[in-house]
């Protein structure tokens, strides 16, 4: 079913020529193991706009995961020549060809044999009437598995490396786990010699006692899928017996205030090495629970529900039954809206009531999440605050998404058992002053108010 559906929409994208949505689907072809397909579309997107960057490096991306490391080299070689030997193309390609030899190894076999129970529930794309099953993997009943390790993180790359062998720690990779995370991130070696290990452990900064890692990422979506996962595996332990965090970032307030909420958190060190390498004779973490994209387990967001019931054990917040997740007030960064006030006025008379995440307390958000029977918003950061909520199966949720819907919000929905939620593909658009520029949201209320009621 997911196949045909996938292919109904890659027939329509094609005969239509937007190379746009053909990277999207390329992606998604990708994410779901259709190598063919994904060559297929970004072959057509580079026929359409042969000079076009995102389109020729998703090209390379899927050359990388088809596995022929000849093919790449030759195409990467090809492509350099035909952008004019760009240099910072050139320096992108090596990497890619670089990280190639580890992706079975480190991401996605790993995460393929961990997958468990295949979980696919129904998503309706009302604007086509196309109903489509999510093909992406999600394992129940899922114990983590807890390790330990003597470790050495290093900055320059970003990855942790056992000390005792210089072998690379898989699970803690950096959190982007898709191959475009891998290339304009760190590219990892294998395996570090012990020279590097000795001159690494010179320089560190020495953690004692028990540690666990925390990658951060400065945006609210990411960090709450990509980030927050590193850190559900404390709930099977004991509060106290892991005494820091190491972290690669600054924590931006929400982060901050997840950490003071969770028992097991609230007192833990914080360090933040900066650009200093670290030793910690006794590193603990979990396997993988997140891999974006692709995978998630059933307990990826235990420590974010575990904040959530500490919250709604003490809340005394009456949250309406209807409410309308808002970007009007997001005046800067990815994606503002321009004509979101009239959509709020109309869906404010079928009883929705608009909120403003960016403006409330995370107390605040996980009550009205958590309370509400129906909710609405863009298929956005904001939205990922689902996580949150303890009705999630008995909850309408309507997307409105400027594109095919993204695979992280189908992992979400797997996970928190969210039934047949509906995506609009054609409730927004996105809409740029001039290529390049950052994108705003357009939104379309006729369809919506027709689509919904």
């Amino acid at each position: 079913m997911a196949g045909e559906a996938l292919s109904a929409i890659q027939g329509e994208i094609i005969k239509s020529k937007d190379i746009y949505h053909l990277l999207i689907t390329s992606q998604i072809l990708r994410a779901t193991g259709d190598l063919d397909g994904a060559l297929l579309s970004s072959r057509k997107a580079l026929d359409i706009d042969p000079f076009n960057e995102s389109h020729i490096l998703n090209q390379v991306v899927n050359l990388a995961f088809n596995g022929d490391s000849m093919e790449l080299e030759a195409y990467s070689k090809a492509l350099s020549d035909r952008l004019h030997e760009s240099s910072e193309l050139q320096a992108y390609l090596r990497k890619i060809i670089a990280v190639h030899g580890i992706l079975r190894e480190t991401t996605f076999s790993s995460s393929s044999k961990e997958a468990g129970k295949s979980v696919q529930p129904y998503y309706v794309y009302a604007d086509t009437n196309v109903v489509l099953k999510a093909p992406v993997r999600v394992g129940f009943n899922e114990m983590p598995r807890i390790k330990r390790n003597s470790a050495i993180y290093d900055p320059s790359t970003r990855c942790w490396y056992e000390y005792e062998t210089g072998m690379l720690v898989g699970d803690l990779l950096q959190a982007s786990w898709n191959a475009e995370g891998f290339a304009f991130g760190a590219v990892p070696r294998r395996q570090l010699s012990h020279q590097e290990l000795n001159d690494l452990k010179a320089a560190s900064i020495v953690v004692d006692g028990t540690a666990t890692f925390m990658p951060v990422i400065n945006h609210f979506g990411h960090f709450i899928t990509q980030c927050s996962p590193y850190l559900s595996f404390l709930g099977w332990m004991d509060c106290g017996s892991v005494q820091s965090l190491i972290i690669d970032n600054s924590l931006p307030s929400y982060a901050d205030e997840l950490l003071a909420m969770h028992p097991s958190t609230q007192n833990m060190n914080i360090v933040n090495p900066g650009t200093s390498p670290v030793y910690c004779e006794n590193l603990v973490y979990s396997s993988q629970m997140w891999h974006e994209w692709h995978y998630s387990s059933s307990n990826a967001f235990r420590f974010l529900e575990d904040v959530s019931s500490i919250i709604l054990e003490t809340s005394r917040i009456e949250p309406p039954a209807r409410i309308y997740v808002s970007r009007s007030r997001v005046k800067a960064g990815l994606r503002a809206s321009v004509n979101e006030e009239d959509l709020e006025s109309r869906l404010k008379t079928k009883g929705f009531h608009a909120i403003h995440p960016q403006e409330l307390t995370l107390k605040e958000v996980i009550s009205l999440f958590s309370g509400a029977d129906e909710i609405i918003g863009h298929a956005g950061s904001a939205m990922h605050n689902l996580i949150f909520s303890r009705r999630s199966s008995e909850q309408r949720i309507y997307y409105l998404a400027h594109e095919l819907p993204a695979y992280n919000f189908h992992m979400i929905d797997c996970v928190k058992h969210i039934l047949n939620p509906v995506y609009l593909r054609k409730g927004c658009a996105e809409i740029r002053s001039e290529p390049g520029t950052t994108p705003w949201l357009v939104f379309y209320p006729d369809f919506i108010m027709d689509s919904l009621f």
